[in-house]
């Protein structure tokens, strides 16, 4: 049964991915990309790691999609029919899908046909170790041990972000009225 849910959301996810790409209406694509979002996560989900699925719908279906389709709608794009045909792109379309089959089709050779001297008595004493831990554990442990460095640049990257958004978003109009908070508690109270 796992087995046949999962190849359903994987269809669902690579059919919904084309198809976001594919679609002419920004909000179609959206739409569609949420469903690549819930379908990815129910893959995750089914193959055991609950809490990465369900961060990944919070973080992914909670705020990214829903954020690009308030952006989409805020925007209020005109649908116009596209002038140019989508066959202008065929020949880069087709370069880029023959290299990715190409890997693709190596990743399966070199994983079928080509014996590798392992000692598989390593692995199954690394999996019986990591049975003893839930996956929150092994995330958490792998992120803070070996990962640290990335996570810190990645969190400040994220602030700087955040910094320059708030930045770019202030408008220095003379039109606009703004608050001065020291006229504010300067000025004296009319006593009437």
């Amino acid at each position: 049964m796992e087995v046949i849910l999962f190849q359903f959301f994987k269809f669902i996810a690579l059919l919904s991915a084309i198809l976001v790409v594919n679609v002419l209406n920004p909000v179609h694509a959206v739409l569609l990309l949420i469903l690549v979002f819930a379908s990815s996560a129910s893959i995750l989900l089914i193959l055991g790691a609950e809490f990465l699925a369900l961060v990944f719908l919070v973080v992914y279906l909670g705020a990214i999609a829903v954020l690009f389709l308030f952006v989409v709608m805020c925007l209020n794009i005109k649908f116009v029919e596209l002038n140019s045909s989508q066959f202008n792109y065929l020949p880069i379309n087709t370069l880029a899908i023959s290299i990715v089959a190409l890997h693709i089709s190596y990743l399966i050779y070199s994983t079928l046909y080509i014996k590798y001297d392992i000692n598989f008595s390593s692995y199954c004493e690394f999996i019986n170790y990591l049975d003893s831990y839930s996956n929150i554990q092994i995330i958490g442990q792998s992120l803070f041990l070996f990962y640290f460095f990335p996570f810190l640049l990645v969190g400040l990257l994220l602030m700087v972000a955040m910094i320059g958004v708030i930045l770019l978003t202030l408008s220095h109009y003379k039109i606009i009225k703004r608050q001065v908070i020291l006229m504010q508690n300067l000025r004296r109270i009319s006593l009437s």
